[in-house]
């Protein structure tokens, strides 16, 4: 019998059920998905793009970092915004297609400052809402 998908329509926020998720976590920003209508899941194989060019914004919106240490994105993020969910936005921002690998050593980072991020959260999610 082969697998029926079907897209619920509903964000794990809208769903009480469901136990919080921190609100930037990249499975916040996508539909929720049904197997058989029996198991959930998220389509993690969409994206989010948000810059098209870093260079192309002010720089004194992103701090930078000399990758000196084999660290995952995860602990980066940890190390950056005090939270291992925001990996997601560390990729985004430096162009990464592969967020398994690791950065590589010596490579310099960009990641958009703590206190802007609420605002670029509250951004996508007004985006993917419409």
């Amino acid at each position: 019998m082969a697998n029926t998908i079907t897209e619920i329509g509903l964000y794990v926020s809208d769903i009480p059920s469901y136990p919080d998720i921190e609100n930037v976590s990249y499975e916040n920003f996508f539909k929720m998905h049904l197997v058989n209508e029996e198991f959930a899941f998220f389509n993690l194989l969409k994206k989010i793009n948000i810059l098209t060019n870093t260079n192309d914004i002010d720089p004194t919106y992103f701090l930078t970092y000399n990758v000196d240490v084999d660290i995952p994105w995860v602990v980066f993020s940890y190390k950056v915004y005090g939270t291992l969910n925001l990996w997601w936005l560390l990729c985004l921002v430096n162009n990464i297609q592969d967020a398994t690998k690791n950065p590589a050593l010596g490579t310099q980072i960009k990641a958009i400052k703590p206190e802007y991020v609420g605002t670029i959260v509250n951004q996508i999610n007004i985006q993917l809402r419409v």
